[in-house]
């Protein structure tokens, strides 16, 4: 099973059919219609969002609309986009060659009308009134909803006019100020006035920060100015006969309002240093942080809805304004989108009750989480609660703890499948519930994968993903050979110069992961009759080569070579995510090695690990549980969940620490032809990348070489009670203290003991 580039070009025509009917012979750039109906039915007991609230919308990829005018020139926003009553806008760079080298500015407009993105050239002369514009200088948000910007004329002055989807609209300031006197951020009130302020020191240093505003009236006239010492986030105004505030926070780090005097007023409620404000109509301020709304009342501020609590994890929020009647709009990101948030404060104490289901986790999975508090976002008549092991809980406590929940009839209502070492005893016992009949083998998933979770062909686990883990070899150790047995590679090893099997693979791991592990070879155990052959001479040269080929951390001063192979033949790969296959694909093209996978007698030894949840049967939530998994494996949810940004999860919550924010491979076939499709295709980044770099270069023969992988691979096998077994009795004799017969005599009786209640 060498896999070449020079082999992967030559069947290039098998490639695309083996696309076309990838894993399990389904599919993968569509979905029948009965599996579309599943999906429209999971969506279906999702939520309609009107009874609460909140509601939201996923704001259009800019960039795609972006390309109708750009083309295949690079692109890249400039700032932040920024929101504004009727839609939001941001300025887009389009770049000829070199970031030197602008082909166009634009000021892409978002209208909540339209629910279109449209593009003003900035930079684009135009004639109004026997008069010649030279272009855009800026765009301002008014207090009133609307978007305004300022337009260049000759001699490098500037006027206001309304900036519209389709461009510059209405100029309506007769008054013309120079252009080199605006600086720093724009605002308009009610009246049309302008506001300026500039920020002066650092952010989050306000004790050594000053703002300088300067206030404007409608023929851009200078009335005034004045500092005030802190930092200013932005304006507020109630209504045009209100005074017009800006706010911000003070040096003490403290919420507040300045008004045109300078005149300090407290705020209280908002949790973080960037905060939004904004009066709602009647003349209720609000604010708004990442955690939560709250509204000015007489005794202060009173929170109205926590994000966190309906399954909003805002990465970063961009605006606040007042929307239609006593709508509240707020603009933000969150798992990688755009959202438009609309808060109805007329609805401000409406109570959606929920039914409450748990999910037990033995180690947090953020990626998992996101699609979770996607769930919960959406759902109307359930909430997913994560459980995690307690503060100072080991994960081994944890999973106890849950067993004697089980045990007494209670316990989570999910399991993942690493909750709990062995599964058969589970379902044994009654503990699982048998998922047969409910829709799940409709939900466009491989039905390869999906087997990963049946015992004795019954349907207990729903599997959400998948990895593949396969070994390689020192190409001089394995000539002539396209496959390996195990008693091939002891063969191969004794005769190579290595002195150790894999670093880092201590003896007991040596025998369950290269030996035992492969379901075809009968000669330890044969799976089919129930039968052990432990105590025979097979397993007893078995385990004296892990004994002779185990690492030993005595060796850590004698392997010192930075190439894996130099010392040791074989290195043991988990593939979860396409960076993961890159790392393999480009080693095949830069090291002498060779993926023969682990010894196997029959097939490739390619294995498929899997990730599952298990239904309690002693739940109270069992729909709900069932809602949840048909979410879970669906086309939507697993997109999400794949395509999910962790290492930019981990810059926005400011973590520096290493949490298993990784998600493997999707089983929703629909799902991992569009991972597929984007990882080998033009990404947004590749753009800025030489040819020769790009991520679509290697497209075809990386396609194939995948594909080939993950076809050929086998379900992995759950030794579940036996590795236990294993680990016991393997102990003492890879510490000496026991001879590899007594080893293997004890272990043949436990073994088949176990096998025989398994009958």
């Amino acid at each position: 099973m060498q896999i070449s580039r020079s082999k992967i070009v030559s069947r290039s025509l098998a490639v695309w059919m083996s696309i076309i009917l990838f894993l399990g012979g389904c599919q993968m750039d569509g979905q029948t219609t009965e599996e579309r109906d599943i999906q429209e039915n999971v969506q279906d007991s999702l939520v309609d969002q009107e009874d609460g609230p909140m509601t939201e919308y996923v704001i259009p990829d800019w960039e795609a609309a972006m390309r109708e005018t750009a083309g295949d020139a690079k692109i890249t926003v400039q700032g932040k986009p920024q929101l504004y009553g009727g839609g939001i806008h941001q300025l887009t760079l389009v770049y000829a060659e070199s970031m030197a080298d602008y082909a166009g500015v634009y000021r892409q407009i978002f209208s909540n009308d339209s629910q279109k993105w449209t593009a003003v050239e900035v930079r684009e002369s135009f004639e109004r009134d026997g008069v010649t514009y030279e272009g855009i200088r800026a765009a301002i948000p008014s207090r009133d909803g609307g978007l305004y910007c300022m337009v260049r004329m000759g001699e490098n002055q500037i006027r206001l006019a309304v900036l519209e989807p389709e461009g510059v609209g209405e100029i309506f300031t007769d008054g013309e100020m120079p252009n080199d006197q605006l600086s720093g951020e724009a605002l308009l009130d009610f009246s049309g006035n302008l506001i300026t302020y500039q920020n002066n020191g650092q952010q989050y240093s306000p004790e050594e920060a000053y703002a300088k505003v300067t206030f404007y009236d409608k023929k851009l006239e200078e009335q005034g100015t004045i500092n005030v010492t802190g930092w200013v986030l932005g304006g507020v105004q109630a209504d045009a006969q209100s005074p017009f505030y800006l706010y911000g926070y003070d040096e003490e780090k403290q919420p507040c309002l300045w008004d045109s005097n300078g005149e300090k007023q407290m705020l209280t409620g908002a949790e973080e240093l960037d905060y939004l404000a904004a009066y709602a109509e009647g003349g209720l301020l609000c604010i708004t942080d990442r955690s939560g709304i709250w509204a000015m009342e007489e005794d202060g501020f009173r929170e109205l809805y926590h994000y966190g609590d309906h399954g909003y994890y805002l990465d970063t929020l961009y605006g606040m304004c007042r929307g239609e009647g006593q709508i509240l709009q707020i603009f933000a990101e969150c798992d990688g989108e755009l959202l438009l948030l609309t808060y109805d404060l007329a609805k401000r104490d409406t109570v959606i009750h929920r039914q409450e289901i748990t999910l037990a986790l033995p180690m947090q999975n953020v990626a998992l989480e996101n699609v979770v508090a996607r769930f919960n976002r959406q759902s109307s008549s359930y909430f997913v609660k994560v459980l995690l092991p307690e503060q100072g809980e080991d994960e081994d406590t944890f999973r106890s703890r849950l067993q004697m929940e089980l045990a007494a009839g209670r316990g989570p209502d999910l399991l993942a499948d690493d909750v709990f070492p062995e599964r058969r005893a589970l379902v044994k016992n009654g503990y699982l519930e048998c998922l047969d009949g409910l829709g799940f083998e409709e939900m466009g998933c491989s039905e390869k994968i999906m087997e990963t979770g049946r015992l004795d062909g019954k349907l207990y686990g729903i599997t959400y993903d998948f990895r593949v883990d396969l070994a390689a070899y020192r190409a001089s150790d394995m000539e002539g050979v396209e496959s390996l047995t195990m008693e091939q590679l002891m063969e191969r090893i004794r005769s190579s110069d290595a002195k150790v099997l894999q670093k880092y693979l201590y003896g007991c791991q040596l025998v369950l992961q290269y030996a035992l592990s492969d379901r075809s070879n009968k000669a330890y155990i044969d799976w089919e009759r129930g039968e052990t052959h432990l105590d025979e001479q097979p397993f007893l040269e078995l385990l004296e080569f892990a004994r002779e080929y185990q690492y030993d951390t005595n060796m850590d001063n004698t392997l010192q070579s930075s190439d894996v192979f130099a010392e040791t033949p074989l290195f043991a790969y988990g593939m979860g995510s396409f960076s993961s296959f890159r790392d393999l694909y480009n080693a095949l093209g830069t090291t002498n090695i060779r993926v023969l996978g682990y010894p196997r007698e029959e097939g490739y030894g390619i294995y498929l690990t899997t990730n599952a949840f298990y239904v309690n049967s002693q739940s109270g939530q069992k729909e709900g549980a069932v809602t949840f998994l048909k979410y879970l494996i669906s086309e939507e949810a697993q997109t999400r969940y794949v395509m999910y940004d962790t290492f930019k999860d981990m810059i926005s919550s400011g973590d520096s620490l290493w949490r298993n924010t990784s998600a493997n491979f999707p089983v929703n076939q629909s799902a991992l032809a569009a991972l597929i499709d984007y990882e080998l295709g033009e990404k947004p980044d590749d753009q800025w990348l030489p040819e020769e770099m790009r991520s679509s270069v290697y497209a075809d023969s990386q396609r194939e070489q995948f594909t080939f992988l993950v076809e050929n691979a086998h379900p992995a096998l759950d030794l579940g009670e036996i590795s236990v077994m294993m680990e016991e009795e393997l102990d003492p004799f890879f510490a000496g203290t026991r001879t590899a017969q007594e080893t293997a005599e004890t272990l043949h009786k436990r073994v088949q003991l176990y096998l025989d209640e398994q009958k």
